[in-house]
């Protein structure tokens, strides 16, 4: 899995954790991106992908999507995929 529907977003200093579910199992997988005004909007229910060095981001809601040009927004990774927030 490479990615899915955000369902828990957790800001840090310096980087946001994004866990999210696969669209059709239930599986889960988490990434550390980095913290910038525009990563700090992902909220659960809208999806995110990553290859590579990167994470793209595709808001829910139309209202949000209309913010952007580009509905995929990209963001440096600063983990592997399938990292899990350790509390």
């Amino acid at each position: 899995m490479v990615g899915g529907i955000v369902i828990e977003v957790v800001t840090q200093e310096g980087r946001i954790f994004v866990d999210c579910r696969d669209r059709k199992r239930k599986d889960t997988c988490g990434v550390f991106i980095e913290r910038n005004r525009e990563s700090e909007q992902i909220d659960i229910g809208d999806s995110i992908w990553w290859q590579g060095h990167y994470v793209y981001w595709t808001p829910q809601s139309s209202e949000r999507r209309k913010q952007y040009i580009d509905c995929d927004i990209k963001f440096k990774k600063l983990s592997r995929g399938g990292v899990t927030l350790c509390r």
